[in-house]
């Protein structure tokens, strides 16, 4: 906790000298240029606290000065500054009272160097009180210094002989018969032993460590062999001679034990240097292997394997086969760990899943690579072996007695646990929400696509467990990961099933067979893991089936019907049974092209072959009989048929009815021929002659049926009377009419057929207006005389009594009244048929005198009316 309470500062400027002191000593550890104001505060604190008195200054990550009362958690330097909280700190006794000492590496080698250089001197030289109390505490400080010398390098990987410092007398009689020296050195010649004889067991305890690789071996005998040296190396040091010559001086029971191991030490220090040196040549492939790609770890692979039957042929101490099988025990552990870190696990469930099924791929071939070159090493190199041996009559080396099982055995953990974790993959490519669901029509098309996401959704759930789990899905010493993978298993093969019924169902509702292709192709494409492709492949053959009996329908309909087609009866007579099996074509071509496109890879099958096979068949029967009624219409069409164009345009049927001359065969023509472009079938020269005027042709026929079908209605529907009254504008009509029944034809030019058309209707529209004029009239004549019969002479109110000069005043205003109406009725009729009468008025003297009577004939009920009104009343 840093020290951050504000001290006040005095007036003589005491206090700007303790800073100035420290700031200066900031010099040791190289940060005098970061101290700030707050670090006054937090050094004022320290100077003037009855409470702490500890202070360690550091420099940060940044580079900034810390100053804290607790040892940091992470330094290089630490200046470490000590002080007694009794005594009053000032300038003058600053350098007294407080401690400075800079920690630099391990704490615990500080106090180390401190005990050497200056409290284990200083104790030695002290020869005021040799009583039993300095003794004991010589004796425990020995027993401290040789565990701190030993923990400390043993940290090191290294071991170090503590030599205390002790001090022989010129006497040697008398030195014998100190009796505490003795101890004192027994003692530590008893821990020499102790520390020699671990490392000698360490060869034993070679680091047989589950997850040790080769690199890891190489770099224990290159430590122990360096300790080796080291151990001989302090053996010669002249304080441990000098301390074993007294012992040998003194006949010390303890001194022999320690010389035995004199010679071991020699001994397995020549057997790590011999290992080392063949170890050595492992190092370069196997730092290869730990930085190779996965792919690149099958390349790798056979020399390393090499070099270690070169080592088990030829190495005098390292040719054993515990050591080589621990060799290969540690290649193995080497191989899952390169392929444990080069696949990665967060690509299953946030990533590219495709990255980590490759990873996973090549760490499988990997595996398999390596279990591969041993076996066939071991075969080609054992049998030779075993056959020199047999015949020299020579002990083997125990090539056959290498620990296939324990080399191989996390091999084939981790090759089952990468298999394991390729069927996540697979559920993740098949069940996540990273697979696309095709949007599916139809009836039960949003029904499918929910069940899709609600699998999707239940997907998730298992996943979400695995992401949980609190260990490593590689770590192959993990037995959880049996249990939890076969819940997530269980759970994919409910999954399964789900998918399995959704996708029956989808095709047991299909609606056609287009409809059931495209559901294959959209499943087809969905389909990843084995049971789900299985149910795939089961419905492809259902589709084939389909699409057989498909076949074999429409070859039948159209074997039946080929002679009387049933189509619409607007069709033409040839290219219209053409169009008929042109549906059938369709009909098929729908779904083989579908099928073509989303499974071709049915089509290569036997039931696949068939299908095309016998589509083919049908279709080139089809093609084969719509060019038959190609050919047939060909051979129908009048090479002389354009002559049919020169009769008149129309023909008299009697009774002022006229007909349309003209040849059916025309328009059954131009109906042949559109049809047949539209098949894209070829058109015979005759028929482009008459099709180059095919428009202008169609276009004549239309306007003659319009003007005939106008003059054959107004003609008809003309009583005798009307008959009588229009005499002269029928006769102008049908003399307009006359051309076309004896001098014009359909190869007229355009120009004389318009205004012949132009006449006959301005002729028909003149003679139908007249004749509705009249019957207008006679209309409106037969209104007005309604109107006169229904008039009333005389007034009389109901219920009331008239006086005699009041009724007769009455009726007379009434009398006057009626006489205005009846006065303008008379006027209504003689206006209208004056109007009537106007539109004949240059009509012949026989027309005139028709009209003359219709006058009188329209006047006569008038006068009738008049009389029986009048007698009624």
């Amino acid at each position: 906790m840093a020290l951050v309470q504000e001290q006040p500062r005095t007036e003589d400027g005491t206090q700007n000298l303790e800073l100035a002191w420290f700031r200066r000593k900031m010099e040791l550890i190289g940060a005098e240029t970061s101290w700030n104001p707050q670090h006054d505060l937090i050094a004022s604190e320290f100077l003037h606290s009855e409470i702490s008195g500890r202070l360690f200054a550091h420099s940060d990550a940044g580079g900034g000065l810390c100053l804290t009362s607790t040892f940091p958690s992470e330094w290089r330097k630490v200046l470490v500054m000590v002080r007694d909280t009794s005594k009053k700190v000032n300038s003058e006794n600053i350098n007294e009272l407080i401690q400075c000492e800079i920690i630099k590496g391990s704490p615990g080698e500080c106090m180390l160097r401190l005990l050497q250089l200056l409290y284990l001197p200083m104790m030695m030289d002290d020869d005021s009180d040799q009583g039993n109390s300095t003794k004991d505490f010589i004796e425990e400080l020995d027993k401290f210094m040789a565990s701190l010398t030993e923990s400390l390098s043993y940290t090191k990987g290294q071991t170090l002989l503590y030599i205390p410092p002790v001090l022989f007398g010129e006497d040697t009689t008398q030195n014998s018969k100190d009796r505490y020296l003795i101890q004192r050195l027994e003692s530590i010649v008893i821990r020499w032993t102790r520390q020699i004889k671990e490392v000698l067991r360490g060869q034993d305890r070679i680091i047989d460590v589950e997850d040790s690789g080769p690199l890891e071996e190489v770099a224990f005998w290159r430590k122990r062999s360096i300790d080796l040296e080291g151990i001989r190396t302090q053996l010669v040091n002249p304080d441990i001679m000098s301390i074993l010559k007294f012992l040998e001086q003194i006949k010390s029971s303890y001194l022999q034990p320690f010389l035995s191991l004199l010679n071991k030490i020699d001994n397995e220090a020549l057997i790590a240097a011999e290992n080392l040196k063949f170890l050595t040549v492992l190092e370069d492939p196997c730092k290869e292997l730990t930085t190779a790609k996965l792919c690149d770890i099958p390349i790798v692979l056979p020399i390393l394997l090499q070099r270690i039957r070169m080592i088990w042929r030829i190495s005098p101490f390292y040719n054993t086969s515990e050591k080589i099988t621990s060799l290969l025990c540690k290649v193995s552990n080497e191989i899952i760990h390169r392929c444990g870190t080069g696949i990665p696990l967060i690509e299953i469930f946030q990533g590219d899943i495709q990255k980590c099924k490759l990873a996973l791929e090549e760490s499988i071939q990997a595996c398999e690579c390596w279990k591969r070159l041993y076996t066939d090493m071991m075969d080609i190199y054992l049998g030779s072996m075993f056959e020199i041996e047999k015949r020299a009559s020579v002990q083997g080396n125990g090539y056959a007695e290498l620990g296939s099982k324990s080399i191989f055995a996390p091999v084939e953990s981790f090759l089952q646990r990468c298999q394991d974790i390729l069927e996540v993959c697979d559920s993740q490519i098949q069940f996540s929400k990273n697979l696309e669901v095709p949007v599916f029509g139809g009836t039960r098309g949003s029904e499918i696509s929910k069940s899709f996401v609600d699998m999707q959704e239940r997907f998730e759930k298992l996943v979400s467990v695995l992401i949980s789990l609190p260990y490593s899905l590689l770590d192959v010493k993990v037995t959880r990961w049996h249990d939890d993978y076969n819940r997530f298993k269980n759970g994919v093969k409910d999954l399964e099933v789900n998918m399995q019924n959704i996708i029956i169902t989808a095709f047991r509702h299909a609606a056609s067979l287009c409809e059931s292709i495209e559901l294959l192709e959209a499943f087809k494409l969905m389909a990843r893991r084995h049971p789900i492709c299985v149910t795939v492949e089961h419905i492809e053959h259902q589709v084939c089936s389909a699409f057989s009996n498909e076949l074999t329908v429409i070859k039948k309909q159209f074997d039946q019907l080929r002679r009387r087609p049933l189509m619409d009866y607007s069709y033409p007579r040839y290219s219209g049974p053409a169009l008929w099996a042109l549906q059938f074509q369709r009909r098929l071509k729908a779904p083989m092209m579908l099928l073509m496109k989303a499974a071709p890879y049915l089509l290569e099958t036997i039931e696949g072959s068939e299908i095309l096979t016998q589509y083919n068949q049908i279709t080139s029967s089809i093609d084969q009989f719509i060019c038959n009624q190609h050919t047939e219409w060909m051979n129908s069409i009048d090479p002389y048929m354009i002559k049919k164009l020169e009769r008149t345009l129309l023909d008299d049927g009697g009774n002022c009815y006229y007909f349309l001359k003209f040849d059916q065969s025309f328009l059954g023509l131009f109906y042949e021929v559109r049809y047949w472009e539209r098949l894209g079938l070829e058109i015979p020269e005759t028929a482009f002659d008459i099709l180059e005027g095919q428009t202008e042709l169609r276009i004549l026929r239309a306007n003659t049926l319009i003007v005939i079908r106008d003059c054959n209605k107004i003609l008809a529907d003309v009583d005798t009377e009307e008959k009588g009254l229009v005499a002269d504008r029928m006769s102008h009509l049908i003399n307009a009419i006359s051309p076309g029944l004896d001098k014009l034809t359909w190869m007229t030019p355009s120009k004389d057929l318009e205004m012949f058309l132009q006449s006959v209707r301005i002729k028909c529209h003149v003679l139908e207006e007249t004749v509705m004029l009249i019957r207008l009239s006679k209309r409106k004549i037969s209104q007005i005389c309604n109107a006169i019969s229904t008039s009333w002479l005389v007034s009389v109110d109901k219920k009331r009594i008239y006086d005699i000069a009041e009724f007769g005043s009455r009726q007379t205003e009434h009398r006057l009244e009626m006489q205005e109406q009846l006065r303008n009725h008379f006027n209504n009729i003689k206006e209208t048929m004056s109007v009537a009468y106007t539109k004949c008025a240059t009509e012949t003297s026989d027309t005139r005198s028709r009209w003359e009577d219709f006058k009188k004939k329209v006047y006569r009920p008038k006068d009738q009316l008049l009389k029986i009104t009048t007698e009624f009343q």
